[in-house]
């Protein structure tokens, strides 16, 4: 199986959550991410739509990050994309 590694820069966006357990720590939390270009017809800066992302972080890295970033921290992220599909009232998103 292929899996998909990706590298995001970003900003925390909620308090991290750390959680201590018998087999392994755990660290999550969310971070946004916005892509930004010019755009050359007006000369101006424009922000496209934000990208929320969940990150979980496990074993001595979960207790570092606990230990090191809060909300409104830049952070540059790397690790394995996972995605989750659901249902909802306005169908599978």
């Amino acid at each position: 199986m292929n899996e998909i590694f990706v590298t995001v820069a970003g900003t925390v966006g909620t308090d991290v959550n750390h959680a201590a357990g018998e087999r392994s720590n755990r660290a999550r939390f969310r971070m946004a991410t916005a892509e930004r270009y010019l755009d050359r017809a007006t000369g101006e800066w424009v922000d496209r739509e934000t990208v929320w992302l969940d990150v979980v972080c496990w074993k001595a890295l979960a207790d570092h990050v606990a230990a090191s970033i809060h909300k409104g921290d830049p952070v540059l992220v790397r690790g394995r994309l996972r995605v989750t599909t659901w249902e909802s009232e306005q169908g599978t998103r």
